[in-house]
């Protein structure tokens, strides 16, 4: 969802948003897929409508959040790519098998959405 204001409120737009994405990732990991939206808000240090205007819906939110995840998945299987192929290979399944525990119930709570 983008800002419809240009100038000085991108960057707080910018700001609340990623703080969003990340305070969600984090909660997500701790209490799984459920979490709620308002708390995900109050972490951020956000009101409820902040996160609304960010996010139409609780799907959209996990959505980003796991598209997130995947993306950070794809970027290091590139960079480990060009050193050593087994050290490689370990360190990416490592981080996959961290970044599952991090999302469970994530996929199986987007495919129900």
């Amino acid at each position: 969802m983008a800002n419809p204001k240009a100038g000085p409120q991108r960057s707080d737009w910018q700001r609340n948003h990623e703080r969003l994405l990340a305070t969600a990732a984090a909660l997500v990991a701790r209490d799984g897929a459920q979490v709620s939206l308002e708390e995900i808000a109050r972490e951020a240090g956000v009101g409820s409508a902040t996160l609304h205007r960010h996010f139409a819906s609780r799907q959209a939110l996990l959505e980003e959040v796991f598209r997130d995840e995947v993306e950070c998945l794809h970027r290091r299987a590139g960079e480990l790519a060009a050193g050593d192929p087994r050290t490689g290979l370990v360190t990416w399944l490592e981080e996959l098998t961290t970044a599952a525990a991090n999302t469970r119930g994530l996929p199986a709570s987007l495919a129900a959405g």
